[in-house]
């Protein structure tokens, strides 16, 4: 199996302060952090000595940095230079692997969280670690029937990952803590859409269950805030975003959601607080809380 993966070729650092008791002319730069890289395609199929250059991109398009590495698990298999042009070696069965999201640590570690499918047909759940001195480190958290995992990184650094795992007909929602499993969150029979924040050293996670039709946030596993609704209800991730959520220092909880199919709508603490059309222009742009 071969895996062809890219990351941020080095952590945004952030940019010195300006020195306001001079106060003359010095300005404090600014960096804008990366927030996802994904791969213009998730597979290739090459015959022995084909070649294809695949894309990275970087979220946002105004990031300081953007800069990747490229890396082949098994180079025997397929080849790829630091342009990320992939080139078959010999016949071989690929791992399809689906990036899931990207947390960024205080130290400047980048990890990143996949969804692996192997040639079995089997899905698994893995984290990468990109350091500062170019190395990669891989952690297989090995779970069976895992889909979309969501990541984040607390002050403290504890990495904390979120995902859906599917047993016996039913679907669970798991918290793993530095690779591994933490606690098991909910469980019902149907499709749970579910994220992550971290926020200083607290966690936040996020489910949506159409069955009781409820959203329903935890802090640090405890229960935090429910949102009761009556229409079908989708958590809004938006071009450009792979999290419909965000936690500002408050605590204060806010929700991007697909209403109906036909409205979307942005929920502080379960109030609306914007609404616009599902099929305008301006409700596939990234979600984002300024404040």
């Amino acid at each position: 199996m071969t895996m062809i993966s890219c990351g941020p070729d080095e952590p945004d650092t952030p940019g010195g302060g300006g020195n306001g008791g001079n106060g003359g002319g010095q300005t404090e730069s600014t960096t804008v952090a990366v927030t996802g890289v994904s791969v213009s395609k998730s597979s290739l199929s090459l015959t022995e000595g084909e070649s294809e250059t695949l894309t990275a991109i970087v979220s946002p398009d105004n990031a300081t940095n953007k800069a990747v590495s490229w890396k082949s698990s098994a180079a025997d298999i397929a080849t790829v230079d630091g342009s990320g042009k992939v080139t078959a070696v010999k016949a071989g069965s690929a791992t399809r692997v689906y990036f899931g999201n990207m947390s960024v640590a205080p130290n400047g570690e980048i990890y990143l969280t996949c969804h692996i499918r192997d040639s079995f047909n089997q899905d698994y759940l893995s984290m990468y670690k990109l350091s500062g001195d170019g190395s990669v480190t891989e952690v297989l958290i090995g779970q069976n029937r895992i889909a979309r995992p969501d990541i984040g990184v607390t002050d403290e650094g504890d990495v904390y990952i979120l995902a859906a795992n599917y047993d016996a007909g039913k679907e669970s929602v798991r918290l793993f803590k530095n690779g591994k499993l933490d606690k098991v969150i909910d469980q019902v029979e149907t499709n749970l859409e579910s994220c992550l924040r971290c926020v200083g050293n607290d966690v936040y996670t996020v489910i949506n269950d159409e069955t009781n039709r409820q959203i329903r946030v935890h802090k640090n596993g405890n229960e935090y805030q429910t949102l009761d609704y009556s229409q079908e209800v989708y958590l809004r991730y938006a071009s450009g975003d792979t999290n419909p959520s965000w936690v500002n220092a408050d605590g204060d909880v806010y929700l991007s959601v697909l209403e109906n199919g036909s409205l979307c709508r942005v929920y502080k603490n379960g109030k609306i607080i914007y609404s616009c059309d599902a099929t305008g222009e301006l409700s596939m742009q990234p979600f984002r809380v300024i404040e």
